[in-house]
């Protein structure tokens, strides 16, 4: 099995989290003799799954979530702080509103203190960075 810090040293974190997105939570099968046409290729380019059959040629490795769900809550964040209704960004990103309630609340609240504070901050951030 390949833990995450192993992928991330062959693909990047970019390519990983891409892969996560679309392949997450399942055990995928590498194949020794990659080609275009292969899904993980469609995914994150031949290069990178030839790099990926180098290591783990015929063998069949899981594909967690974890750098894809972090993607999606900085997104969640996001938008919930740039004034969209928790319902709205709960349909945008396919999870439930009270998740998204939590995903506010849990990682918001420590970094900024009060609600006004907080708000303000985040947005002076968000545009500095242009997420």
């Amino acid at each position: 099995m390949a833990a995450a810090w192993e992928l991330i040293a062959i693909l990047g974190k970019e390519k990983l989290t891409d892969l996560q997105v679309e392949m997450g939570r399942q055990h995928v099968h590498i194949p020794v003799n990659p080609t275009a046409d292969h899904p993980i290729a469609r995914t994150i380019g031949l290069e990178s799954l030839e790099l990926l059959s180098e290591h783990y040629g015929g063998s069949a490795i899981y594909i967690g979530r974890r750098y894809a769900a972090a993607r999606r809550n900085l997104q969640v964040e996001r938008d919930v702080l740039l004034g969209d209704d928790v319902r709205t960004v709960a349909k945008r990103h396919g999870i439930c509103w009270r998740y998204v309630r939590q995903i506010a609340r849990n990682h918001l609240r420590p970094v900024y203190g009060s609600k006004r504070i907080r708000r303000r901050a985040m947005i002076q951030a968000l545009q500095r960075q242009q997420l």
